[in-house]
């Protein structure tokens, strides 16, 4: 009896130690299993964090996208004065030949000035540059009559 006793002392013991060994290993899981959610927690701020700076930078690249596609507008013909403001110029002739207010076209011609002489040499050439959606009304093909009447020629560039 006494030896029967041992034996299931002994596998007591044996069972005592596995229970041990599962009990360590749940507990360094759930160790783990804590630090895994606080990874996901600081990961899951980066995503955040990432998401609201990528929404930031595809506004940026939308609005670079836009600059560039300006429109220019080239008027060769126009005679240089010495001391003349182009732009003034520019949205004097623009006025004649379009239907839209002075200062709306104030607003809405972005850059003019002239060309080197030395790159065109036979005239004198100013380029308008024009960033907004009514940039259509100035298409040179439909207004090209128009700037014609008043000795100058327009030329649409991409």
């Amino acid at each position: 009896m006494k030896a029967t006793l041992d034996k299931q002392s002994e596998k007591m013991d044996s069972q005592t130690e596995l229970l041990k060994k599962v009990d360590a290993k749940i507990e360094a899981n759930t160790v783990r299993i804590q630090e895994n959610r606080q990874t996901i927690e600081k990961l899951q701020q980066k995503v955040d964090e990432l998401q609201v700076e990528n929404k930031s930078l595809r506004e940026g690249m939308a609005d670079l996208a836009r600059y560039k596609r300006r429109w220019n507008l080239r008027l060769n013909g126009l005679p240089e004065k010495e001391g003349e403001d182009t732009r003034e110029l520019i949205i004097g002739i623009l006025t004649r030949v379009m239907p839209l207010s002075v200062e709306r076209l104030r607003e809405t011609v972005d850059t003019v000035h002239r060309l080197e002489m030395h790159l065109y040499a036979r005239r004198s050439t100013s380029t308008l540059r024009k960033t907004s959606p009514e940039r259509t009304e100035l298409h040179a093909q439909s207004y090209g009559h128009l700037f014609k009447t008043h000795g100058v020629k327009a030329k649409g560039l991409s």
